[in-house]
């Protein structure tokens, strides 16, 4: 699979009163990305956080400083401090928090980096650097 909007969130975004969980709003909502393993996969049906249960390596960040100019998405690049050793981290999925896993919904799923190649990154127990495209996370 490559890097991908999940469709539920092209909906949310383009049709925000059709949306269960209110109209999706990268600005002021509390977006978070999270990393996960190979047993985690995309799949173009996932909506929300529960679909990928379990799935988290480390601790989900919060994305500071989004922005959203000119149908470009972005926000300052995460760190995960101190991640246990002995994962391999496959893929990137941002998410809007909600109250619940359960409607807290998917956005958008990475599994490659800005140059093009597959993410695998084994944790060591040390900080882990993720640095976005410099033309933004994604646009619309």
């Amino acid at each position: 699979m490559a890097n991908a909007i999940y469709p539920k969130a092209k909906q949310t975004l383009l049709d925000p009163g059709n949306s269960t969980s209110g109209a999706l709003d990268l600005n002021t909502n509390t977006i978070k990305i999270r990393m996960v393993g190979a047993t985690t996969v995309y799949n173009a049906a996932h909506q929300y956080l529960s679909d990928l249960a379990g799935s988290a390596i480390g601790t989900d960040q919060v994305l500071t400083s989004p922005t959203v100019v000119s149908g470009v998405f972005d926000a300052a690049d995460p760190v995960w401090t101190a991640v246990a050793s002995g994962s391999t981290v496959t893929a990137l999925v941002i998410y809007r928090n909600g109250t619940l896993a359960s409607n807290s919904d998917l956005i958008c799923w990475f599994d490659t980096d800005p140059s093009g190649n597959l993410i695998s990154l084994m944790t060591n127990g040390g900080d882990v650097d993720w640095r976005f495209d410099a033309n933004g996370i994604f646009q619309l």
